[in-house]
């Protein structure tokens, strides 16, 4: 596979993630056995669902088949340098040769004609968001999303809404571009009270390369398990499309109050 992790934002990838979280899998009927490996620690094993495929949202899980030719091994060792042999007669010293007479100097030639003036540099762009809404209640509602800024064949959204199955709120950041994108990003989180949080699964660093026109969700910052259950994240982001170079900050709010999802922060993107 030619990506480090990916996650839809839809009701499926969601369903798929639900399933990841509490364990659930079952065996395929026939054809060579194949296991979901975890991309995260502490995270059970599962098998492929009826399509042979993997929980990807928030947790991404790798398809792997068992019995089959593992990867060759690590190179050897290189072995130890020979002995330095022994250092050659150094050779006498040639007679210096008589210095030639400084030649004449030659006429200035033409002043080149002036070259066309180039064209202007392209100037980076700057983007400020302040984002605030209510995730919709219910074990099998869908995500909202609004775009927070385009630029460079990207659009960046902001996502609020709920795991579907175990109803965990989450929010954070997502993107899309028309000719794909590498992403990687850090999320730092405290609790609403200012200590440590106790998320189900915590999604502190992720990088990705997705597919021309599909979403992937770039930073993700769920509830916690037990009071107090709003959290705060601080993320840190890079995309990189062919060309730009998409820096990203911002500070999210997941909380108990309504409205429970907020983002606040300010993108730089600067031409390739």
């Amino acid at each position: 596979m030619g990506r480090h992790v990916r996650g839809r934002m839809t009701i499926a990838g969601l369903t798929t993630l639900a399933l990841a979280l509490v364990g659930a899998g079952q065996a395929q009927a026939e054809g060579a056995q194949k296991l979901c490996v975890p991309q995260a620690p502490d995270m059970p094993t599962l098998t492929p669902n009826t399509h042979g495929e993997c929980p990807r949202f928030p947790i991404r899980y790798k398809l792997e088949e068992l019995g089959k030719e593992g990867p060759p091994g690590a190179t050897g060792a290189t072995g130890p340098t020979g002995a330095t042999g022994a250092a050659g007669v150094t050779g006498a010293t040639g007679a210096a040769g008589v210095a030639g007479a400084t030649g004449a100097t030659g006429a200035a030639g033409p002043t080149g004609a002036t070259g066309t003036t180039g064209s202007a540099g392209q100037s980076p762009s700057a983007f400020r968001f302040e984002r605030a809404m209510k995730a919709e209640d219910g074990p099998f509602s869908e995500p909202k999303k609004v775009q927070l800024f385009q630029v460079g064949g990207v659009t960046v959204h902001f996502l609020c809404g709920t795991v579907p199955i175990i109803n965990i709120p989450v929010t954070g950041i997502s993107a899309v571009g028309t000719a794909g994108f590498h992403a990687a990003s850090g999320l730092i989180e405290i609790n609403e009270e200012g200590g440590p949080p106790e998320t189900l699964a915590p999604d502190l660093a992720r990088e990705l390369e997705a597919a021309p026109e599909e979403e992937e969700g770039i930073s993700l910052l769920s509830t916690n398990q037990k009071e107090p259950h709003g959290n705060q994240g601080y993320v840190s982001a890079t995309i990189t499309t062919p060309e730009t170079v998409i820096d990203v900050n911002a500070h999210l709010e997941l909380l108990t109050r309504e409205p429970n999802c907020s983002i606040q922060g300010s993108a730089i993107a600067l031409p390739l």
